[in-house]
């Protein structure tokens, strides 16, 4: 190389160590194409293009680099990382795979081997690969830092393997003062169904940190175990404090839902689905916040018929939107709306009991007991155990003049009227459960 293009090159690596990408390229792209065999050369530029945001260019450079040093630990690491971010992690592992049995005490090649087994959706193998690297640092005296216990304890969560996971974490010397490795330590100790300990640990991280992921995820914790006072106090402050943060009014929603305060959730869910007007979730969450409310009334539910009349094939959309109709003092009922969208709800989904049952109750109120008892039939052949509608049939048989079938309803409806408040368990616990999941 001349010394006008060494100078070239001096200037250029230190261009792009000075993070001045656009200076560094020009001389880099000349210079690559004139020494085809400089594995310097090769590997500046390739990295270059690389942080530039050029994958698909940068990919040939640092190939070419790999070809000329395949023993460089450094060079297959660039060139692994390029290929996890091309979207080809198979080709990384296979790249790693191979340069790690080449070099199998080299530790920076099995750090990156676990990354890309990460991206490759193998987390079993990511974790025998961090595993593999920290034993090799420790051998060489190397400490293994935060960062890499707090990758090697995901790949271990991500393969179902909490109890180890714990043990990396606990390891950590600072996990005490570390939010991430505090949050995980929740995670872990959740799957390892060690509730309260994760609770404290996903409490520890918000204190630590009280960002929104980590207040969300405490909350959230408290709420998987049903424990909704502590949960909302939690989300009250989150919500004031990440007010544009969807999923915590969300979450500060659902946990009054659980907590049975329906009146302080339906303007919660109101809210969200004025922010959001085709929001099949708000309009769900507050179609049960205003169903629970039974017969009182709240200004918020009347959103839900223009969701339902806008959403015609979401059934459960057209059933609450019916049911807040129906709960709207008298002087004030579309009686014949709510019929509309009652008989909607049960086109669209036949199966759906609560449907049938509205029906049925809308029908009695005119005093058409024949056709209330044909509807309660259907909504108790999709749901036997259904008190409210056994109660509701046997009036029907009692004025059509079958008390016996009558009194055989009011036995299956005291029958079942003990299984009702683990109904309404079931449905606080299908929320959360929602929640839980859905983020």
């Amino acid at each position: 190389m001349s010394a006008e293009d060494k100078a070239s090159l001096t200037s250029a690596i230190q261009a792009y160590e000075a993070g001045n990408l656009a200076a560094a390229r020009p001389s880099l792209l000349r210079l690559a194409t004139k020494y085809p065999k400089q594995v310097e050369v090769q590997t500046a530029t390739g990295m270059t293009l690389a942080e530039s945001g050029d994958l698909k260019e940068a990919l040939p450079y640092l190939q070419c680099a790999h070809r000329l040093a395949p023993r460089d630990a450094d060079i297959s690491g660039n060139l692994a990382v390029a290929l996890i971010k091309s979207g080809a992690p198979g080709e990384a592992v296979t790249l790693l795979t191979e340069a790690s049995s080449q070099q199998p005490d080299n530790p920076v090649l099995m750090i990156h081997l676990a990354q890309a087994q990460m991206e490759a959706a193998n987390a079993s193998a990511a974790a025998k690969a961090y595993s593999a690297g920290a034993r090799l640092m420790q051998q060489q005296g190397v400490a293994v830092d935060d960062d890499l216990r707090h990758d090697w304890a995901v790949a271990l969560l991500t393969a179902n393997d909490p109890g180890q996971a714990l043990t990396v974490l606990h390891a950590a010397p600072d996990q005490e003062s570390s939010a991430p490795l505090q949050e995980l330590l929740g995670e872990a100790e959740e799957q390892s169904h060690h509730f309260e300990s994760a609770a404290q640990h996903f409490k520890r991280a918000a204190e630590l940190d009280p960002s929104e992921a980590n207040l969300y995820s405490y909350a959230t914790e408290l709420m998987r175990h049903w424990t909704f006072p502590a949960a909302i106090q939690v989300l009250t402050y989150a919500a004031q404090r990440y007010p544009s943060s969807e999923r915590m009014r969300t979450a500060l929603g659902v946990a009054y839902y659980g907590n049975a305060d329906y009146e302080k959730a339906v303007p919660v869910f109101a809210d969200l689905l004025g922010k959001d007007p085709n929001s099949s979730t708000a309009a769900d969450l507050l179609g049960r916040s205003c169903s629970a409310l039974g017969g009182a009334q709240q200004e918020g539910c009347t959103s839900l018929r223009r969701f339902a009349e806008a959403h015609p094939a979401n059934a459960e959309a057209s059933l609450f939107a019916g049911v807040a109709i129906l709960h709207q003092p008298a002087d004030k009922q579309d009686a014949v709306a709510a019929e509309a969208l009652l008989r909607n709800a049960v086109r669209v989904n036949p199966k759906l009991a609560d449907a049938w049952y509205q029906l049925a109750v809308l029908q009695q109120s005119r005093n058409d007991w024949a056709g209330s008892a044909d509807l309660l039939h259907r909504a108790l052949q999709q749901r036997p155990d259904y008190p409210e509608a056994h109660y509701r049939l046997a009036r029907a048989l009692s004025h059509l003049g079958k008390r016996d079938e009558a009194q055989q309803e009011i036995a299956l409806q005291q029958k079942y009227a003990g299984d009702a408040k683990a109904e309404e368990e079931r449905r606080m616990k299908e929320v959360t459960t929602f929640l839980v999941t859905a983020n």
